[in-house]
């Protein structure tokens, strides 16, 4: 079994912390909790000391706990020292205290399984496994949500014509219908798709506002963004036809919003048939 996987396996099935805790008779077991319960009572004493304003006596209750720890584990390293004084309490000692605090609970937890009996990691053992298990249904069940959410287009833009020609034309799957911008006008469209997701190519679909044929975007900027960043841009030009042009934009990446800038227009005045993702 190689070594990551085991540490993996241990923290669920608590093996070998079973096997060391039964090797502990009951006057050692006695003996571990006590010098464990000294150091913990000297540790909740130290937050209180730190949250109320009193840092200096919280730093040296921790030191006088891990010094208790160290000497059980016969570790002889000397503890830091650390500010008689609150006066004399820096922004380092912050990172001390933290450092303690971290040096205490790897001893404790090391300690654990000869502390609290066979019985007791047993119990552990059926609680991480069915825990495992629930955040394993959470997960699969929040996937399947997940892909089961509806993909949709959402659109806002920078003007309109009038109401027959709104931003939702450009986003409904039909190229009879148009977004137009107002007279004499340039403008933009922005796209969002929701969930997020990967995108080959976005395609556009210009105006032409038939029958007059008298509207289109000309020179545009075709931008593929994800979380507020570029992640690909096309600037184009489209040509003044009554055929219907469409061109198509390779993006090949994970995105969340589609922005077609309107740079010029033919006629009087820009718009778009059409902007979707595929």
């Amino acid at each position: 079994m190689s070594a990551p996987f085991g540490r993996i396996a241990e923290l669920f099935l608590l093996r070998d912390a079973e096997r060391r805790a039964g090797a502990v008779g009951e006057e050692s077991r006695s003996a571990v909790a006590r010098v464990l319960s000294r150091a913990r009572q000297k540790r909740l004493a130290a937050e209180a000391l730190w949250v109320s304003g009193s840092p200096a006596e919280a730093l040296h209750l921790l030191r006088e706990a891990v010094t208790i720890l160290r000497a059980f584990d016969g570790d002889d390293a000397p503890v830091a020292e650390v500010p008689e004084l609150d006066a004399d309490v820096r922004s380092e000692h912050g990172d001390l205290y933290r450092a303690l605090l971290g040096e205490l609970d790897r001893r404790a937890d090391a300690r654990l399984p000869e502390e609290v009996g066979p019985a007791a990691i047993r119990a552990m053992r059926v609680q991480r496994i069915a825990l495992s298990a629930l955040v394993g249904v959470g997960t699969i069940v929040a996937l399947v949500l997940l892909a089961r959410a509806p993909k949709k287009l959402e659109a806002s833009a920078s003007g309109r014509y009038d109401g027959a020609h709104e931003v939702q034309k450009a986003i409904d799957g039909k190229d009879d219908t148009e977004w137009l911008l107002p007279d004499r006008s340039a403008g933009w469209i922005e796209v969002a798709v929701t969930p997020a997701r990967k995108v080959n190519r976005v395609k556009v679909t210009n105006a032409r506002n038939l029958p007059w044929h008298d509207r289109g975007a000309h020179e545009i900027r075709v931008e593929a963004s994800y979380k507020g960043s570029v992640v690909k841009e096309h600037d184009d030009k489209l040509p003044f036809t009554s055929d219907l042009v469409s061109r198509h934009y390779d993006v090949g990446a994970k995105i969340d919003r589609v922005k077609v800038d309107v740079r010029s227009y033919h006629g009087t005045g820009g718009g778009l048939a059409e902007v979707s993702v595929e």
